[in-house]
């Protein structure tokens, strides 16, 4: 049985769920990118969403100074793979 969950497009962050292991696919971090056993797997951690606020008020501002309307926040998730 193999399940692909895809996180994001651009850039592209999937993990394909197989039987015995799964697969990364990091298009903005290939070093993450393999095919890891869920046997060798420790301990894994999802951290839920956050907003980047930093990021955030930045686009406010370039907003502001601009007139151009596209600020908003912006979220990430962190996914932490402890070996």
């Amino acid at each position: 049985m193999t399940e692909t969950v895809e996180l994001r497009n651009k850039p592209e962050l999937k993990f394909i769920l197989n039987t015995d292991e799964f697969n990364v696919i990091d298009a903005s971090e290939p070093k993450n990118n393999g095919t890891y056993s869920y046997t060798e797997i420790k301990s894994a951690e999802l951290n839920s969403e956050r907003t980047d606020w930093l990021i955030s008020v930045l686009s406010v501002i370039v907003d502001f100074l601009t007139g151009s309307g596209n600020g908003g926040k912006f979220n990430c998730t962190f996914l932490k793979y402890v070996d």
